[in-house]
Order: C-alpha cells, then sequence, then structure tokens
C-alpha cells in the first residue's frame, strides 16, 4: 500500500507508536503497567499509515487518494 501511494505521489508514512515502546515508557518503566507481550498492539501498529490531512486538501485530491486505496483492495 505504502508503495502504491508513493508511487502516486501521495505522501503517506507509518506513523503509531504504540505507548509501550515510546523512548520515555522504556526508560521509566515502573511508571507504568504494562501487561503481557502487547503482541497484538505491535501487530496493529505495524499496519497503520498517516494519510494526507490538511486545510489546503481540496475534494479533488480526497477523491483521487481515496480512490487508490479503494483501487488497491479491489473495491
Amino acid at each position: 500500500m505504502l508503495n502504491l501511494l508513493k508511487e502516486n505521489n501521495i505522501q503517506a508514512f507509518f506513523h503509531f507508536l504504540p505507548l509501550h515502546s515510546s523512548p520515555f515508557v522504556r526508560k521509566n518503566p515502573d511508571k507504568f503497567r504494562i501487561m503481557g507481550k502487547m503482541s497484538i498492539t505491535n501487530t496493529i501498529s505495524n499496519r497503520i499509515l498517516r494519510l494526507p490531512i490538511f486545510p489546503e486538501l481540496v475534494n479533488e485530491e480526497v477523491d483521487f487518494i481515496c480512490s487508490k486505496i479503494l483501487g488497491f483492495y479491489g473495491i
């Protein structure tokens, strides 16, 4: 997906860093209650993309971005 978006000049990035993986929590584990391996959170966090969003984004650009995403999934 990320490659398809980049090929179409759509800036998208991996975005989500789970709290338990943040540098602050890693340096201060005694201040947080992390239960388990957080494997589901880690798996999902690796799938989240940050899509373009800004006030100047016009409807035609939103439609273009959506069309590429829907096309990727064959919708």
